[in-house]
Order: structure tokens, then sequence, then C-alpha cells
């Protein structure tokens, strides 16, 4: 009989854990079936990294039959984030006929390989990723229960990002002498290549041959041509 009642006791209490637990599928609330939204403002968010890129637009919605209201969240173009707010109406305490909204509850909802994932917290958090010259190329996008639990996790990715090796103090490496520098620019106008040493029409995915990937560092343009060209055709034979 005492065992029994133990295990009765340690169901109770397990219960809740599992009621209560963060469900990225619990959608059953009539806000996320609502359809009459009403577009009330949006605003856009640079990356704050020096480019006049946008990272992020916020749009903000209402809905004119209901204490709903709903925020959608574009990264890089792509809609990952929506926000939900439910209020209810509270009197003010002077006594004024005015009645002001008061949040009920909150809901956060993350998108990630075509599902939507949804926790009941106020949002999810974001953090931005940097490239070694301080350009934002991802933001992280973790979504979490109101326990700390990760629900999901979504990485977007900044799709025009383009690296400029010109100016930065990484360039100044080249120990080829002046002369054969010169020799090199010559060379570069006699062949009708470009900059790089290359064919004119050659395209970078990164803007710029000068970026490593791997060591998240630049080299040299002279050193780059000499990487391709150890047999110096610049030089007079």
């Amino acid at each position: 009989m005492k065992k029994l009642c133990s295990l009765i006791i340690a169901l109770v209490l397990l219960i809740p854990a599992f009621v209560f637990a963060g469900n990225p599928a619990d959608t059953s609330h009539p806000i996320f079936s609502e359809k009459n939204w009403v577009e009330s403002f949006s605003h856009s968010y640079h990356c704050n990294d020096g480019s006049s890129i946008i990272c992020s637009t916020v749009t903000f919605y209402d809905n004119p039959n209901t204490l709903f209201s709903m925020s959608v969240h574009t990264i890089f173009g792509e809609i990952v984030q929506k926000n939900y707010t439910e209020f209810e109406f509270d009197q003010d305490v002077r006594g004024i006929l005015m009645r002001m909204r008061r949040v009920l509850a909150r809901w956060a909802q993350v998108e990630k390989d075509g599902t939507w994932y949804t926790a009941r917290v106020e949002r999810p958090e974001w953090q931005a990723v940097k490239d070694p010259f301080g350009k934002v190329i991802t933001i992280i996008v973790v979504l979490k229960d109101k326990n700390g639990n990760e629900v999901v996790r979504r990485e977007v990715k900044r799709k025009d990002m383009k690296v400029s090796c010109e100016g930065k103090d990484e360039v100044h490496w080249s120990q080829l002498p002046v002369w054969e520098k010169q020799q090199i620019e010559d060379w570069i106008k006699k062949n009708g290549l470009n900059k790089y040493g290359d064919p004119k029409d050659t395209v970078y995915a990164r803007g710029t041959p000068l970026f490593s990937e791997e060591s998240g560092q630049c080299i040299d343009r002279y050193d780059y041509v000499l990487i391709n060209h150890w047999d110096r055709p610049w030089r007079d034979k």
C-alpha cells in the first residue's frame, strides 16, 4: 500500500512538468488562426556595423475585432519570427471611463525548415555573428520556453555579404619590391586582366579573392598575384 501511494504521489508531481513544458506545436489559441490583421506600422533596423545594409524589419499588426496584436520580423529578407500578444481591458485606477489595455499573454514563434515553433514567451534571443572586419554576416535566433529550455535555433545568413580587403592593415604584408609591383601593374594592363591578375570577367563569391575563409584574414593583392603566377611572367626574360 505504501509503495502504491508513493507511486501515485510521484505521478502527480510529474504531471505538471509535462503539462507546462514548452511545446513548440502548441497553437490551439485562436490568436494563431486569426486572419483579419491590419498593418499599423513598420520599422527597419540597419546592421549597425558601418554598412547601409538593413538587418531586420519588423511590421506591427492589430486586429479590429479582438484584443490581439502581432509583429512579423524579417531578417535579411526572410520572415523568421512572429510575436503575438493578447490584451484585456483594465479600468483606470482614477475611475476615469477611459480603459487601458493590459497584457494578458504573449507568444513567440520562429520558423525553421518550413515549420513554425511556438513558445509562450515574450521574444526569442538574437545573436549577431561578425566577420573579422566587424560586418554582421549571420543572425542567430534562439527560441526558448519559459523554463529556459531551447525549443529551436535558426541561423539567418546575410545574402549579399561581400568582404572588402582594401585599406585593411592585413593587406600590407607583401615583401615584393616597389619595382616588381610596378612590373605587375604593367603586365596586368598589357594583358587586359583585372587588378588581381585574373581575367576581367572573373566573379568572386565574396567580392574579392583576397579573403581566406579558413583564416578569416586578407592577403596582399600582389601576394595573391604571385601565388597564382609563380613563374613571374611580368619579368623580362
